[in-house]
């Protein structure tokens, strides 16, 4: 708007100079015509020019035309129908501006711009990469206007670098119920393809140079099924400060808002936000807003520094309660179909938009008082995620989880052409029972798990990142129990052959166990794997396809007391991890122990050196 309000002014100006002209020359279009296009650096085309002189000078013109620029497409920036203005002189001594009236009859105003100093508004420099804008740069620079008609105005706005096209009315409404006049805007057009609308209202010319009074705006932007909605006031226009704004802001995606105002945000359910807008310097400030997004609540404040390059992002997020599947975009799922149907597996293939962590910096800090996840015993989430020159990086990483925490970092790195993404946490304390909540096991299940793990992985796609990781891990667990169901559920032979004892309680007592993997080109290899029960030792060896998503592994039991089934086949668990299949029988027994009678495990020693491990991360990007 305030191009289109510099144009406005600036067709005022021009009748001005004509004015000025009248007095000083006969002829007075070819001579007012030429004074212009030398003034403005653009051809100047003059229909008619009439004036009656006096205190109060009455200047009539029609059919004014200037040119465009020659790369803008249409031929005129500014043509006019038919305007009046009368000025008074006496002022103009001084240096000052009053219009006891100006009315503008079918003023066309076309703007265009091709990139950050290529507009088509600028005058003095012909082709729009010079020149000034001829807008004031103080509020109370603007002259003196007791009454301004603009009727059957039209306006159109063309930013090839927004791909915003729009063309709407420009008018002014007859007084309101505070007798003042106001200037209205009602565009339409496209925005990136999609449809966009503006519904524009300010306060009179008069309002506009009361300095000692704020200036009200309304307006209503619709993008799509994106709305945002802007009542309240600016103490400086021309400088858009001094903001008292409520905004209103919903739609069906936060990730919509991204052509809008070009802050990159992730993909979520639909959402509705009331807040209020204030502007410091080159500072936005969308603060105290609430609202929901999907199921969750949302409340903070968000900090947009166009200062610096690439401009700055700063926000604090709070949700009290937090649906854990409205964060899905942050992973890359459709929020509404978190599986997605385009493959079968557990990994999604929706390509990672890497490319708008470019756009700008951010420091985002969020935090989950109470998650709700039907699928997993999340209590607790936070997180700060600081995006730099194409990276994002979480840390610190933290969630409540099954009575126990996972804490950590994690990375999204788009600086090189094929992104990657790397994890690295240690998980302490977590029960097994939550994650079997209403299950048939849960009864007889337990134990507490700890451990680490880091992984990297390059692709443009959760699946492609799997398919090539490579890390490593530990994963202990003590004082636990398994289920005898769960064993019974994969054959009763199952059972025997792993010379696993059942007891009154129906669960296999666990002392303690530990899992080392090493992970290479998306596959996790079983570099250790040791169950000790109270009866018999468990070892292990296989790996898990992350690529195919799919497993082979070998176990075999060392019976600490002789019993008749102490020399019992080994077992092998494999296939896809959506239907795996388990046989007896048929491998080579694993090296890991002699047989013979075993003894306890020392678990402290076990579980201690599982969380203490250090990784090499030299492949960390």
């Amino acid at each position: 708007m305030r191009q289109v309000l510099m144009w406005v002014l600036g067709i005022v100006g021009l009748l001005v100079v004509a004015a000025v002209i009248a007095f000083l020359v006969i002829d007075w279009e070819e001579r007012g015509e030429q004074l212009l296009s030398e003034t403005l650096g653009r051809e100047v085309q003059i229909g008619s020019l009439d004036i009656q002189p006096g205190w109060t000078t009455t200047v009539h013109v029609g059919g004014l035309k200037v040119e465009n620029t020659d790369w803008a497409e249409a031929d005129h920036m500014v043509t006019l129908g038919e305007g009046t203005v009368a000025v008074k002189i006496w002022p103009l001594v001084t240096g000052e501006l009053e219009f006891p009236e100006i009315v503008l009859r079918e003023p066309k105003i076309h703007l265009a711009k091709e990139g950050p100093d290529k507009v088509n508004w600028r005058i003095g420099g012909g082709d729009g990469g010079a020149g000034g804008d001829a807008v004031p740069d103080q509020r109370g620079e603007f002259p003196a206007i007791g009454r301004l008609v603009i009727e059957d105005g039209l306006l159109t706005y063309k930013d090839a670098t927004r791909d915003l096209d729009v063309t709407g009315k420009l008018s002014t409404v007859k007084a309101d119920a505070s007798g003042d006049d106001s200037v209205t805007a009602s565009l339409k057009g496209t925005l990136q393809g999609r449809p966009v609308m503006l519904d524009f209202s300010g306060g009179s010319m008069v309002r506009l140079q009361e300095t000692d009074k704020p200036y009200p705006v309304d307006f209503e932007l619709r993008s799509g099924e994106t709305r945002i909605s802007a009542e309240g006031t600016l103490t400086d226009p021309v400088k858009v400060a001094g903001i008292d704004i409520e905004l209103s802001i919903e739609g069906p995606t936060l990730a919509d808002i991204f052509p809008i105002v070009n802050i990159p945000l992730p993909d979520t359910p639909p959402y509705s936000l009331d807040g209020a807008l204030a502007k410091e310097g080159e500072r936005w400030r969308f603060e105290n807003f609430s609202g929901v997004v999907g199921d969750s609540d949302l409340s903070g404040s968000v900090m947009l520094d166009n200062g610096r390059k690439p401009p700055f992002v700063e926000a604090d997020l709070v949700s009290q309660k937090l649906d854990f599947a409205d964060l899905a975009g942050l992973i890359g799922l459709d929020p509404e179909e978190p599986a997605p149907e385009t493959k079968e597996g557990i990994f999604p293939d929706t390509p990672i938009n890497a490319d708008r962590l470019h756009t700008m910096n951010m420091d985002v800090r969020f935090k989950g008082t109470e998650v709700l996840a039907p699928n997993l015993p999340i209590e607790r989430l936070r997180f700060r995620v600081q995006v730099t020159d194409g990276r994002a990086l979480f840390r610190p990483l933290s969630m409540v989880i099954a009575k126990g925490t996972i804490s950590g970092e994690a990375a999204l790195n788009a600086r090189q052409e094929v992104p990657s993404a790397d994890v690295d946490l240690t998980f302490k304390n977590l029960s097994l029972k939550p994650f079997l909540k209403g299950s048939q096991f849960v009864q007889d299940t337990g134990g507490r798990f700890f451990g680490h793990i880091y992984l990297l992985g390059v692709g443009r796609t959760v699946d492609q990142m799997m398919a090539t990781a490579r890390g490593q891990g530990s994963i202990a667990m003590r004082d636990g129990a398994i289920s005898g169901l769960i064993v019974e559920a994969a054959g009763l032979d199952v059972m025997e052959a792993l010379t696993l004892v059942v007891g009154d309680d129906a669960g296999v007592p666990i002392r303690c166990a530990r899992i080392d993997l090493d992970a290479k080109d998306g596959t996790l290899n079983v570099e250790r794997g040791v169950v000790d029960t109270t009866d018999s030792l468990l070892v292990s060896k296989g790996n898990v396809d992350l690529g195919q998503e799919k497993f082979d592994v070998q176990v075999e039991a060392r019976a600490k007391d002789f019993s008749l089934i102490d020399f019992a086949a080994p077992v092998r668990a494999y296939g896809p991890f959506t239907d795996p299949s388990v046989s007896i029988g048929g491998l080579d027994p694993l090296p890991f122990f002699e047989m013979g009678d075993q003894n306890d495990i020392d678990c402290a020693s076990l579980i201690s050196d599982a969380v203490g491990r250090q990784f090499d991360k030299d492949t960390k990007k």
